[in-house]
This record gives C-alpha cells, sequence and structure tokens, in this order.
C-alpha cells in the first residue's frame, strides 16, 4: 500500500535523546469503582515526579475500558484529570505526551457492536479476554481521527503516544493463523474488493496466509497513516509515536514512509536481558526511542519480573535501577508504568520507589545522551527468514527471534561489547565479527558481500540453518552459502531428543575435556575447504519405552560419527565458523555455560583486533558508545558496566549493592580519535589507567549498580 511521503518529524531528536527519564501513567477506569478521580491531585502528582526527577510525563487520556480522563466528545469522563496536569507539567518544564488507546474500547464496543472486531464465527475478539478490540476499517476509524483531533486541540500536548494501534491479528509480531483475523463485514468486504475471494478462516496455501497477514497489516498501516498526518497537521512540532513501533517493523514491514512520521520508536521489556536486547536493536535504527517498563509485578525470578501494567505491587527499587541503567547504557530513555487507583490516590511510595533510578539516570546523561554504538560485533537477526518460516509453518513461534536471544545472552555474560541489528539493514563498516544466528532464507546474493568482509580479517560466525531454505522456506539441496561456510548440506542426526559435541583442542582452550549437550536436532555437514573444530557425537540408542537410563529424556553419548558439529574456513585474513545446531535455542532454553562458553570462545580466538576487550565477572553488560561534539556536549567515549547482581538484593534503602570485580578494559588507540587526556568515571571504583602497547589500559577493582566511563 502506498502513501505519500510523510514530513520530517516536527521535534528535535537532539533534543528527545537527551531527555532519558519519563514516567507512564497507566490509569483504568472501570465503571464499578466509587468515587473514580475524587482523590485524583494533579499538583501532586506533578511536582512528585519532577522531583523524582521525571522529564517526561505520559498521561492516560482515552483507556481500554473507555472512560476518559479528559471529556472527548459523548464518551463518559466521570472527572477531567489531564487539563490541570498538563498545565502543571508545562509550568514543571516536562513533556507532556497524550496517551490513547487506539485499538481496544469496551464502551464505544457496547455503544456500536457493529464497529466491533469479529472471529469467524461472527464472536467479539477480545484482548486478554478482557477488552473488546474494534475495527479499524469500521466507522470507528473516523472516531478515533475526530477524538485525536478534540484531544490535540484541547489539550495542546507535547506528543501523543498511540497504544493497541493494530487488528486481532496485526498487533506486534502479529498472528499467522488467518482464523485470528478480523471477520466483521467491513473487513470482509475489503478482503473481497481486494482479492475477489472471501477471507478464509483457514488454507493450506502459503501465499493466502501472507495475504491474510498482511491484510490485518494494511489496515493497521492505513489507519496509522492517517492518524500520523492528521497529528503533523494539527502541531508539525508534536512528539509522535506508538507502542512497539522499530522493534517490530522489520518483521512486520512497516512502510518507511509510515516510519518518517515518528519522532522517535517505542517498545516495552522488563527483564534485564531482554532490555539489552531490545534497547541493543532499536538503538542501532539511529532514532531517538524509550522502552517501557511496567513499576509493578505479581512474580519475580531472579533477574526476571513477570507481571502486568496494573499489579498494585511495587517492583523493588534495585530492580528499577537495573532497567534504568541498561536502557540509559545504551542511549534509550527509560518510562516507567505506574498506576494510579481508580479514584486516584497516589501512594508516595510509588515515586519513591522510582527515584533511585531515575536520579541515576539523570546524574548520567550527559555522558549518556545521544551515544552511538562503536562498531564491534553485529549480532544479525534475519527478520524477512522469520517472516516466512512463520507463513509457511503457520506458526506465531519467533524461532529466530528465540535464537538471537540465546546468543545475546552468551555474548552478555561474555562481557563482550556488541550490536544486535536487522539483516536488512546490517552494515559491515567497523565491524570485527558478524553472528548470523539460524538466518534460514538468507539468499546467495549475501555471499560476496560477507566473503569480502571475512576476507579482509571479519570473523563470521553462522548457526545452523542459516541459508538451507529458499524465500518461500522450502529446503535447498544445499546451503546457498556453501561455498562462503566451506561445507555442504549432507542431511540430517537421526536424533532429535540430544546430540553431543566434542571439541577439538583449539576451541576448547582452557574448557573441560567433555563432549557438551544440545537437546535437540543436529544438521549433517562435510566439510569442502572447511576443517572441524567440533565431532558430532550420538547418544547410544533413541530413548524409547526399553532404552532409557531413568527419568533423562535422552541417552548418553556413545557413537562417534566423523561428522563435523563446528568448523572453521579461512579466507584472506578472516574465516567463517559454522555451527551445525540451534546453539541459540540452546543457550535460551537451558541457559547452558558450556554452550556460552563454546561462542565466547570462538570470538576470542577467532576475531581480530576487537574495538574493546573487557575482563569481568559474568553478569556485568558491556556498552562501548561515542558521541561527536556538537550541542549535546563534548566528544567522548563512554563505556557502561551494567552489575545486574544488583537485582537480587532485598527491596530497603540499607541494602549492601554487591560490589564486583575487578575489571579489566582494553582499548585499542587506533579505536579513539586521539590519546585519550582524562579518564572520569562515576561508580566505579579504585580506576587506574595508562596509556601502554598501543592502548588505554583501565583497571578497576570494583563497581557498584551503574559504573560510567567517560573517555575525553
Amino acid at each position: 500500500m502506498n502513501h505519500p511521503t510523510a514530513s520530517p518529524a516536527g521535534a528535535d531528536p537532539a533534543d528527545l535523546a537527551t531527555q532519558l527519564t519519563g514516567v507512564h501513567a497507566v490509569i483504568i477506569l472501570p465503571e464499578w469503582s466509587a468515587d473514580i478521580g475524587q482523590h485524583y491531585d494533579a499538583a501532586r502528582l506533578i511536582s512528585d515526579l519532577a522531583a523524582a526527577p521525571t522529564q517526561v510525563v505520559e498521561f492516560c487520556i482515552k483507556p481500554a475500558l473507555g472512560y476518559a480522563l479528559y471529556p472527548l466528545s459523548d464518551r463518559p469522563c466521570p472527572k477531567d484529570w489531564a487539563t490541570e496536569t498538563r498545565r502543571l507539567a508545562a509550568k514543571a518544564g516536562q513533556r507532556f505526551i497524550a496517551y490513547y488507546n487506539v485499538g481496544l474500547d469496551n464502551w464505544m464496543a457496547r455503544q456500536h457492536p457493529d464497529w466491533t472486531s469479529r472471529d469467524a464465527d461472527g464472536r467479539p475478539w477480545l484482548f486478554d479476554n478482557t477488552f473488546s478490540w474494534l475495527c479499524v476499517r469500521s466507522p470507528w476509524r473516523d472516531r478515533i481521527l475526530s477524538e485525536i483531533e478534540e484531544m490535540v486541540q484541547g489539550l495542546k500536548p507535547d506528543g501523543v503516544f498511540l497504544d493497541i494501534a493494530g487488528m486481532p491479528n496485526a498487533y506486534g509480531p502479529g498472528h499467522m493463523d488467518p482464523a485470528r483475523a478480523c471477520f466483521c463485514p467491513h473487513c470482509q468486504a475489503a478482503f473481497r474488493a481486494e482479492h475477489g475471494r472471501d477471507l478464509p478462516r483457514q488454507t493450506d496455501d502459503a501465499a493466502w496466509r501472507d495475504k491474510v497477514f498482511r491484510f490485518g497489516h494494511d489496515g493497521r498501516v492505513a489507519m496509522l497513516h492517517d492518524v500520523y498526518a492528521l497529528l503533523r497537521r494539527l502541531n508539525p512540532s508534536l512528539i509522535i509515536g506508538s507502542n512497539g513501533s522499530g522493534y517490530y517493523d522489520g518483521l512486520i514491514a512497516t512502510p518507511a514512509t509510515l516510519n518518517a512520521f515518528a519522532t522517535y520508536y517505542s517498545s516495552e521489556a522488563k527483564s534485564p536481558h531482554y532490555q539489552s536486547y531490545k534497547a541493543k536493536l532499536m538503538w542501532s535504527l539511529d532514532k531517538p526511542y524509550q522502552m517501557h517498563t511496567y513499576g509493578s509485578y505479581q512474580t519475580m525470578l531472579p533477574g526476571n519480573a513477570i507481571g502486568t501494567w496494573v499489579d498494585w505491587n511495587l517492583i523493588p527499587a534495585r530492580y528499577m535501577e537495573i532497567s534504568a541503567a541498561m536502557v540509559s547504557a545504551h542511549a534509550g530513555r527509560l518510562v516507567i508504568g505506574t498506576n494510579l487507583t481508580p479514584d486516584g490516590t497516589l501512594f508516595a511510595g510509588q515515586v519513591e520507589a522510582m527515584r533511585p533510578a531515575l536520579a541515576a539516570v539523570r546524574a548520567r546523561e550527559p555522558w549518556l545522551a545521544g551515544l552511538h554504538s562503536v562498531p564491534n560485533i553485529a549480532l544479525v537477526y534475519d527478520a524477512a527468514s522469520e517472516h516466512v518460516l512463520r507463513v509457511q509453518n503457520q506458526s506465531d513461534d519467533l524461532g529466530i527471534q528465540t535464537e538471537t536471544r540465546g546468543l545475546h545472552d552468551a555474548l552478555f555474560d561474555g562481557s563482550f561489547h556488541f550490536d544486535v541489528v536487522n539483516a536488512a539493514d546490517l552494515k559491515t563498516a567497523g565491524h570485527r565479527a558478524l553472528i548470523f544466528g539460524d538466518a534460514a532464507c538468507a539468499d546467495a546474493s549475501q555471499a560476496p558481500a560477507l566473503r569480502e568482509f571475512v576476507a579482509d580479517g571479519g570473523l563470521l560466525v553462522v548457526t545452523h540453518e542459516t541459508s538451507l531454505r529458499d524465500q518461500q522456506g522450502r529446503e535447498r539441496t544445499d546451503f546457498a552459502w556453501a561455498g562462503l561456510l566451506g561445507v555442504r548440506y549432507a542431511g540430517r542426526s537421526p536424533f532429535n531428543e540430544a546430540n553431543y559435541g566434542l571439541l577439538n583442542d583449539e576451541l576448547r582452550g582452557p574448557l573441560l575435556n567433555y563432549p557438551i549437550l544440545l537437546t535437540c536436532g543436529a544438521l549433517h555437514v562435510a566439510c569442502t575447504t572447511a576443517e572441524p573444530l567440533a565431532e558430532l557425537l550420538y547418544p547410544e540408542a533413541q530413548r524409547t519405552a526399553e532404552t532409557f537410563l531413568w527419568e533423562t529424556a535422552y541417552n548418553p553419548f556413545k557413537q562417534r560419527t566423523g561428522r563435523p558439529l563446528i568448523t572453521l574456513n579461512r579466507i584472506g585474513r578472516g574465516a567463517v565458523v559454522y555451527i551445525a545446531a540451534p546453539l541459540g535455542r540452546q543457550i535460551g532454553a537451558r541457559n547452558d555455560a558450556n554452550l556460552k562458553a563454546v561462542l565466547t570462545r570462538i570470538l576470542r580466538h577467532y576475531a581480530n583486533d576487537p574495538a574493546i576487550t573487557v575482563k569481568a565477572p559474568a553478569g556485568i553488560a558491556v556498552v562501548f558508545g561515542r558521541r561527536e561534539a556538537g550541542t549535546l556536549g563534548p566528544a567522548l567515549h563512554t563505556v557502561s558496566l551494567v552489575n545486574t547482581y544488583a537485582s537480587l538484593v532485598l527491596n530497603s534503602p540499607d541494602d549492601v549493592i554487591p560490589q564486583v570485580g575487578p575489571v579489566s578494559l582494553r582499548i585499542p588507540l587506533h579505536v579513539l580519535p586521539q590519546p585519550p587526556q582524562s579518564v572520569g568515571s562515576i561508580d566505579a571504583h579504585g580506576l587506574t589507567w595508562k596509556i601502554a602497547d598501543g592502548e588505554l589500559q583501565i583497571e578497576l577493582a570494583h563497581i557498584g549498580l551503574h559504573a560510567v566511563i567517560a573517555i575525553t
């Protein structure tokens, strides 16, 4: 679907990039609640948030249930919460962003049942079995535009944030099952007009599954385009964002013309490792971005808080500080969700819990705002392959993302600085290593550029089925990158419950002389120009009712196959390492330290001239950024070291943050524009530095929660 080219985003991106703290006021008003808004105090909320300190306030205007917090046409509004809040936010120097839920509206669904999204049997679609989906192909679309115009003209906010901006099968990554589409009369008529047949509830034809998926996203894109264009007409300087923008766009093929309207990208994540993964990917898109995380939870496992946006159970302050550190280290804005009760009560503890995290970010902003990543290692996520396999398999699984997230976790724990990039946006310049995680449908046209990268001294690491499938997801007779990998495809292991790998001396290094375990299948390959680094081992037998050992789901290793599991193909001054199994999925599923060590050993042994080398305890995230001299300040390079152990402490102000170290950093002088004149730090203890052997050498006795080292 083609749209006119968007006008440039009006808000100054450089200005947005300096504001790294925000709060997302989640306020949902159920009809059964007594005294709605009667205890809301706008002056207290804004003064508390300003003191926190918070620079951006996203304020709920039209939530999912439908009762508004600002008078909109005939919509029920028990109390105007927004007008005074907006006025006071401006007085306090805070950006006020008006939140509008596009996709969900229970009140409107009751007024206009013909506007609701319907399943194939005519039943209304619900989100999380609670909120009514409305169809953006129905007259609801016009109501969205009129209410947003009313909201902007009345409140004059600094920006607008759109949530749930999609369709039942086309929000976030979307759903590949045609039965998950909207089958309301408006969608059925539009599909017949476009495709000349009825909207199918099921089909074995992958092409038609893709058309149904795209049809849902076409409705999302057309609606967003009209809303964005309206906002730009109303106020060219408005800040514009929507949930999921940037992060999912490569997977769902959001048009560049639509993204040109957006002032910033936005997504949400809760656990530190997932925050790191998402931050790295959005950081690579070269547009300001923010990440939402909620301030309350239901269940907390080590390193992972689980819940919803309205749980009224505060996440420990230390955990929130980890989130703040993880996002700001990647130059993004952290937006913490705080949920007021329907009567408007704000307990002091909500803001008190956020204050340490927000204050820590503000203290580091002069060194973190506007940073760009220093090229080093690029972990490549192939969203195009992901989409092809989802269509082919009629699956909502994000298997390739699961692979790259597992590889991310190994690099994270191995103290590497690296980026996460989409294959479609890959720029090899400056990188020392590229890692492709199971990019199954990568085609032969990419191989020459990658060969040149390797020949020039780069390291290419490739896992599992990368390039083994065509653009329709069908298995090829050989890898499209066979010449680059130095191996040919020879089938699959007959064992799916387990395979093993015996590392050779070169790859094993200090690792134990014992096979590594893979609780999955593996490919058979034969070396052409590559040499083996690890041999594939089979279990002694398939696990059956007769052949099993106690409760283990697989049997012990026994059979040496003579087939390689990991290979090395030297090309010019560089090398290609191929791993014939989904290493990242295994790391993600089992958090196997031995498998993490395989990847980190490969990088340390075969990658040339890293931009930064860090020796640190596992669990410290390393982020290396740079900024040119300009309006944001002087030129500098910054290293963030985020200590995730701090998320394990209890929720008390006098809890001791684990001090972790020692930490050693080495940065070749050619990476820096000139020999450093000074090295400053926050939360880095016992710092010493010197220039020797052509590199900057920094030693730290230990770090606290978020150490930042500024090199000028």
